[in-house]
């Protein structure tokens, strides 16, 4: 077992060494890495040492792999020796828990050396990817100087900060191909990819990049909030205002959820879109605010509501999140209580609800009163929404209620005339259901709003989803692909899930 791990990391390593030689081998045919070009990017007085220098980083990488490698393979033959002494312990091993002890030890990107090196195709160059720029090596950071002040050599540092504040930096090198081939299949319907196991060998050199720390988060979020007020008075000040109470969402919901992958980005950049749109929502009304605050400072709360707030189950964490809502904005010349924040939301969701034509002997309750306006809010902007809650929380009755009332211009109220006409699709799920079904009723939705793109907003309904989840078919694997298209960040039609219960990303 131990001899068979060695030979698949010795191969493995003997492919990176043959790469980097064959690298090194292309250096000296590559036009930008002759003797004359050398020479005139660094004078005739300094020391050639160009290609070392290249070679030597991409050395220093590759070996960080192989000291993993060797790590690994003496704690596999340490446990080996252990498990041969008592057999009887080794049937008792939980597969599970090894796996996330092994994924626990991967290399993360900041324990790195802070190095990563992309290989474009069919380009002499490649990409060195530095998370901070104290990592560059001296004889690296020269070389880009020298090029620099030469302007003989294409050259891009991009300094800016990148995805985990990487920097950019463009080398000029022979190309190298690592290929990644991935078994694929086309159906009618739609691509999909088939997801194979990893090989064993390979398991430890695979790299944990973690996720953005809050300090690198707020700088995206200031960047991509920054022309949401652009027509506004003190654009600047909101748009402050709006970038740090994001980013104490982003951070709140990670702590009352204890994981860091229960919000990302995706959740800001929805946020941002409701504050757009409700901007222009609560104009089209009319909406009349106090003198302590506008018509921006209502949109961003109501937006913080729908995109945070009414994701919160219990009380005492709603009202934590209001009274930080408050404090953020009172400290910027916007004295805002946190009660003043949940009233500001309450009357919304009063006046929406008080606009609808109501069966007999329904009540105006809490639950009814947010499920109807979230729900509302998310079909107008095609952001997908999962109801969960216990049976009899207004679940069902909200969605009933907007589907009765927008009815475009046959709307019995002059401000929902304005909005689109609802077509809905229903889907009841079923411990017998399948993915084709689930695939069939977005077909029919997207292919009627195809044809009504205006004035009618298709509404994929899936109805009691929690019970599809425990189908033996596994249907819900293809909400992934439907929910978050690849050509775009929200699907073409609205959904609206309900369940009982909170779903499993998993599935």
């Amino acid at each position: 077992m131990v001899f068979i791990s060695w030979r698949h990391v010795l191969h493995f390593t003997t492919d990176i060494c043959k790469c980097i030689v064959r690298s090194a081998e292309k250096l000296s045919a590559s036009v930008f890495f002759r003797t004359t070009s050398i020479s005139a990017m660094i004078g005739d007085k300094t020391i050639p040492s160009v290609k070392s220098n290249l070679v030597k980083a991409l050395v220093n990488a590759s070996q960080e792999f192989a000291c993993r490698s060797v790590q690994s393979c003496r704690s596999l033959q340490e446990a080996s020796i252990v498990v041969s002494a008592t057999c009887e312990s080794f049937k008792e091993v939980n597969s599970a828990e090894e796996l996330a002890q092994r994924v626990a030890g991967m290399i993360r990107w900041e324990d790195s050396n802070h190095l990563m090196i992309l290989f474009h195709q069919n380009v002499q160059t490649v990409s060195a990817l530095y998370r901070n720029k104290l990592k560059i090596p001296p004889a690296i950071r020269t070389l880009f100087e020298s090029q620099m002040k030469k302007i003989l050599m294409t050259l891009k540092i991009n300094l800016s900060e990148n995805y985990r504040k990487s920097y950019r930096c463009s080398l000029v090198i022979s190309n190298l191909n690592f290929r990644i081939r991935a078994r694929r299949k086309r159906t009618s319907s739609q691509d999909w990819f088939i997801a194979c196991i990893l090989p064993e060998a390979l398991i430890d050199f695979v790299w944990d990049y973690g996720s953005l720390d809050e300090k690198d988060e707020k700088l995206y979020i200031s960047k991509m909030v920054g022309n949401v007020f652009i027509d506004f008075f003190e654009s600047n000040l909101y748009e402050t205002i709006l970038t740090e109470l994001l980013a104490m969402s982003q951070s709140l919901v990670r702590v009352m959820e204890a994981t860091d992958s229960c919000v990302s980005l995706r959740d800001v950049d929805r946020c941002k879109k409701l504050v757009v749109w409700l901007l222009k929502f609560l104009r089209m009304k009319n909406t009349k605010t106090e003198y302590n605050y506008g018509i921006e400072m209502k949109a961003i709360v109501l937006a913080l509501a729908v995109s945070y707030h009414s994701r919160f189950a219990d009380v005492e964490t709603r009202t934590s999140y209001r009274e930080n809502v408050s404090m953020i904005v009172s400290k910027h010349n916007r004295p805002i209580t946190a009660d003043k924040v949940l009233e500001i939301i309450r009357d919304e969701e009063d006046e929406i609800l008080n606009r609808m034509d109501l069966p007999n002997g329904i009540a105006k309750n809490r639950a009814l009163q947010e499920n109807v306006f979230v729900v509302l809010v998310c079909i107008l902007n095609k952001i997908p929404i999962f109801l969960v809650g216990k049976p009899g929380c207004s679940k069902s009755l909200s969605i009933q209620l907007i589907r009765s009332n927008l009815r475009g211009r046959d709307s019995k109220d002059e401000l929902f005339q304005n909005m689109p006409q609802l077509f809905c699709v229903s889907f009841q799920g079923s411990e017998s259901s399948t993915s084709d079904g689930i695939i069939k009723v977005f077909e029919k939705a997207e292919n009627y709003q195809k044809l009504n793109d205006k004035d009618v907003i298709s509404v994929v309904i899936l109805d009691e989803i929690g019970l599809a989840e425990v189908s033996r078919f596994n249907p819900l694997k293809v909400l992934h692909g439907l929910l978050e298209p690849g050509s775009r960040q929200t699907p073409n039609v609205a959904v609206v899930g309900i369940s009982n219960w909170a779903l499993d990303a998993a599935k």
